[in-house]
C-alpha cells in the first residue's frame, strides 16, 4: 500500500519537473528578436533542433550574423558546428 502511495506521488513530480526543463531548455529567453526568430525556425526541424539551437547561443554569444551565401565580409571568419542543423555564421576575427 505504501508503495503505491509513493509511486502514485511519484509520478506526477517527475512529470512537472520534465515539464518545467524542457520549457526552460526550449524556450531560453534570447536577448534580440534577431535570435529568438533563428530559434523559432529550429523548432521545425525536430530531428535536428539541438544542435540548431546550439548554434543560434554560439551566435548570440559573440553577437554573430548569419553567412549570406556561405560567405562573409573581410573581417569576419565563418563559422558553424559540425552536425546536422546547424546554423552558418559570421564572426568577428
Amino acid at each position: 500500500m505504501k508503495k503505491i502511495i509513493f509511486l502514485t506521488s511519484l509520478i506526477p513530480l517527475v512529470m512537472i519537473g520534465g515539464f518545467i526543463y524542457q520549457s526552460f531548455y526550449n524556450n531560453k529567453n534570447y536577448k534580440n528578436s534577431y535570435y529568438s526568430k533563428l530559434a523559432k525556425e529550429c523548432e521545425k526541424e525536430k530531428s535536428s533542433k539541438s544542435c540548431c539551437l546550439a548554434s543560434v547561443r554560439e551566435m548570440e554569444a559573440g553577437s554573430s550574423v548569419l553567412a549570406k551565401d556561405n560567405k562573409c565580409p573581410v573581417s569576419y571568419k565563418r563559422e558553424m558546428f559540425k552536425c546536422v542543423g546547424s546554423y552558418q555564421w559570421c564572426q568577428k576575427r
